[in-house]
């Protein structure tokens, strides 16, 4: 769902940090174990049969993947034209051509990726969606993987396609075959944290929030007790947009504090997958969102205000408190604690709404896919890109300020061709920077680590400006309340992480959207509570059942 350009432009900016960020740790210990997992990097290699062996003479592959608007090159460089293409043709012997590209905002390269595939436009290797990478193993266009990773993978690029269990391996997986390489990611980045003004708590004298019931205090507190002393009463106490959800803010958290899991697939009481959204548990969540409502403890003009406005609310000091992700600090919130350095924010756990644990959901992190189309000469040639980018960023002969980010500040790894990241990377930012702050030893940083170490030293002496770094990595932080939620297992993830399904690529659009209109109608008042027990039946004769039991027939294959 889309949330405005200010929010796509602030994710694009919080992306470029937080997989910087990434560069870390993890890598060096495997799986996180303490174990060292050894790199393959050899002193002399040739061919198609070494991991990362030089082809000679070198060979030619097309590749199509997305621009990033975000991405800055130095002079003379361009997607074409920097240390990664050129690295691939001096360590690899790969050159690298590009029949077209397209930036990925507005889906731009997903719709001209979709009118190549029905042209034949296409190339060797290519970044594609889950459901063009069903479209087209359907098709018969894509080269089998599993032997190639198997024999070509390093150990520490299997490990980082494994760290998540295999599910990201898994779904890419048709019919007992690798046909693409899943872009790895951390789910647990996507856990949602409950954000509140900790200066308006200090000045109304308010507990911080441990339960729901308090959070409804607070918001009460800070919507009718003039939080800001401005003498109006125009202050939001829990922070909404038309979206309901993702971006900033978004609703998760509240109701995953009742215990239900809006938008994803969990198993019903019988083991079955079932869809969160259409769930009993739904119910008591939206009866106190509406019941918030009518004491205009939300924004009466949520509806109208996208994700945003609201950051425009929250920087003029207008919201108190709103569930949202780790990367918020660093925008919007750090625009509103440029403009006030009074402004104070800190992060709690999703509270219970009744006294049991509160799991938190997570989205599968795999948004995209590399593939080879069928064909390709070399189609070995995508895993060894795959090696490098793994050896460059995190192995035994890592090279970080060529490769990774550069000591002008550059970006330079999202030049690459093919990636992928370690799993709970940015947690393990967070776990060796809080520890090095706490101590005082930076020892053991890697680059980016101390990158981030530094942002925070300088904000605790007195640069505000590194306020939303400090939130986000910092001792109390984002990353703190997520390692709480892992230490406890309260992540709870989708238990379907599949290509589409053929009824969900033709109706699950159109379910999701009356789903959010009745919620917010419910919200708003102008729709019963009752009326979520009509819908879901609805729901379910316009195509839910359906794409529930295609759901589950996937489940039955995969689990």
């Amino acid at each position: 769902m889309r949330t405005g350009g200010k929010i796509m432009v602030a994710v694009l900016v919080m992306a470029g940090l937080l997989t910087a960020a990434a560069c870390d740790h993890e890598a060096d210990t495997g799986s996180g174990n303490g174990q060292a997992v050894e790199s393959l990097m050899p002193e002399s290699a040739d061919g198609a049969d070494e991991p990362l062996g030089k082809y000679d003479p070198p060979i030619e592959i097309t590749a199509l993947r997305p621009i990033d608007n975000a991405t800055k090159y130095r002079p003379g460089d361009s997607p074409e034209h920097n240390v990664w293409i050129k690295g691939y043709e001096e360590e690899l012997g790969i050159k690298i051509k590009f029949p077209w590209s397209a930036n990925f905002t507005d889906n731009k390269y997903d719709e001209k990726m979709n009118v190549a595939l029905a042209s034949g436009d296409i190339a060797n290797v290519m970044q594609v969606n889950p459901s063009q990478l069903k479209r087209m193993v359907e098709a018969g266009q894509l080269e089998e993987l599993t032997d190639l990773i198997d024999r070509l993978a390093t150990p520490l690029t299997k490990d980082i396609l494994s760290q998540d269990g295999g599910n990201a391996l898994k779904s890419a997986t048709f019919g007992g075959k690798l046909m693409a390489l899943p872009i790895t990611n951390s789910a647990i980045d996507s856990s949602p944290v409950l954000w509140v003004r900790t200066d308006w708590l200090k000045k109304l004298q308010l507990p911080e929030p441990k339960t729901m019931d308090d959070v409804v205090r607070i918001a009460e507190a800070f919507a009718y007790q003039d939080p800001d002393g401005n003498g109006k009463p125009d202050t939001i106490g829990l922070g909404v947009s038309k979206e309901l959800w993702g971006g900033f803010p978004a609703l998760q958290g509240f109701f995953n504090a009742y215990h239900a899991y809006p938008n994803l697939w969990i198993k019903d009481r019988e083991g079955k997958l079932a869809f969160g959204s259409v769930q009993p548990e739904m119910k008591p969540a939206l009866a106190m969102l509406q019941d918030m409502y009518q004491r205009s403890l939300l924004d009466k003009e949520f509806a109208l205000k996208d994700g945003g406005e609201v950051a425009e609310d929250a920087i003029n000091g207008k919201v108190g408190m709103y569930f949202g992700d780790m990367w918020t600090p660093l925008w919007p919130l750090q625009n509103g604690k440029d403009k006030d350095p009074e402004m104070e924010w800190a992060p709690y756990p999703v509270p219970s709404a009744d006294g049991k644990p509160a799991f938190v959901q997570n989205i599968f992190p795999v948004r995209a896919y590399f593939v080879v189309t069928k064909g390709t000469k070399h189609p070995e040639a995508i895993v060894k890109m795959l090696n490098m980018f793994v050896e460059k960023s995190w192995g035994e002969h890592s090279e970080p300020l060529k490769y990774s980010k550069g000591e002008d500040g550059l970006e330079l790894f999202k030049y690459a061709v093919v990636q992928a990241w370690p799993a709970n990377s940015n947690l393990n930012v967070h776990l060796h920077v809080a520890g090095a702050l706490a101590t005082g030893d930076t020892a053991a940083l890697n680059q980016d680590e101390k990158q981030v170490y530094d942002k925070i030293k300088a904000y605790q002496q007195g640069d505000r400006s590194n306020w939303g770094m400090d939130r986000v990595f910092g001792e109390v932080s984002a990353f703190s309340v997520i390692n709480n939620y892992v230490k406890n297992k309260l992540l709870l993830a989708t238990g379907f992480y599949g290509a589409a399904t053929s009824s969900m690529s033709q109706k699950q659009s159109a379910l999701d959207k009356k789903a959010t209109e009745l919620f917010t109608k419910i919200i708003m008042g102008s729709a019963d509570i009752d009326d979520i027990d009509r819908f879901v039946e609805s729901w379910s004769e316009l195509g839910g059942k359906q794409i529930t039991d295609e759901v589950n027939a996937w489940a039955a294959q995969n689990n």
